[in-house]
């Protein structure tokens, strides 16, 4: 979210204050507004989102090619997430469905809904521009991955659908594992900093 640190500006002029009134100004709107008409300072803190160092991804990706003992997680997950950027929330409601052909290639489809006891769910995705297309290397034919995505049930990554919120339970796995390896620091060295390895 927006961390805004706002000065009381001096008033605003009566169009602007009544244009702003009739819609509900998210904080960083209100930022950009302040800051467009001269009236901040107005300070907005975004976190640096920065890849993993290269020491922990080898170390992270040598540990999980030893553990396929756990139903694949801790296994697929972090090459997965290595080689398509995708958020651990999209790995998690990963289905075997998803996995399709377009134009003769093999893709992840994160544009349709989940299918659960015959029944369609809206895939739960950070935003919009989340619907979306993934690449597939040609590496994860190669060492069994699609093979392996394609024969499992309802969920692909299924270790985390037995608690209430299967995106929050991989979250505290992950970090509990990457910790153990000496990799995990709070907001940095996540799992999401793959994404910017990608």
């Amino acid at each position: 979210g927006c961390s805004c640190q706002l000065v009381r500006p001096p008033p605003l002029s009566r169009s602007v204050a009544g244009s702003a009134s009739r819609r509900a100004l998210h904080p960083l709107r209100l930022c950009k507004l302040l800051i467009y008409l001269g009236r901040g300072p107005c300070f907005v803190h975004s976190p640096v989102h920065t890849g993993l160092p290269i020491e922990h991804i080898n170390r992270l990706i040598s540990s999980s090619a030893e553990r396929f003992s756990d139903g694949g997680h801790f296994h697929w997950m972090p090459l997965v997430g290595l080689m398509t950027g995708m958020r651990l929330a999209e790995l998690v409601f990963l289905q075997p469905q998803d996995f399709v052909e377009i134009k003769g290639n093999l893709v992840i489809n994160l544009d349709t809904p989940n299918v659960v006891g015959g029944r369609e769910r809206k895939r739960p995705l950070k935003n919009p521009t989340s619907h979306r297309i993934v690449a597939i290397h040609s590496l994860f034919h190669e060492v069994g991955f699609v093979d392996w995505a394609r024969s499992q049930t309802t969920w692909i990554f299924d270790a985390f659908h037995s608690t209430q919120d299967p995106a929050d339970a991989a979250q505290k796995r992950m970090g509990y594992w990457m910790d153990r390896l000496g990799i995990h620091e709070t907001q940095s060295n996540v799992f999401h900093s793959l994404r910017h390895n990608a």
